[in-house]
């Protein structure tokens, strides 16, 4: 594994931001009272209403993703 492949996991625009900062995409879920409008904004590649959510798509979510051609 190498650094460039992480992917961060955040409910505020200002996680996104930090990420992008780093050259790191960003999944989102709305859980920090910021709206999918706002976190896309930062930088949010992905946008989940909750972790649930993102659980039932993980193998679509840049986490499946990444993981089907890092392994």
């Amino acid at each position: 594994w190498k650094p460039s492949d992480a992917v961060v996991l955040g409910d505020t625009p200002y996680d996104a931001q930090a990420a992008n900062k780093i050259g790191l995409p960003t999944i989102a879920v709305l859980t920090g009272g910021f709206s999918e409008k706002s976190l896309r904004e930062a930088g949010a590649a992905e946008v989940y209403p909750d972790l649930l959510s993102l659980l039932k798509n993980y193998e679509i979510s840049l986490l499946g993703v990444k993981r089907k051609f890092v392994a």
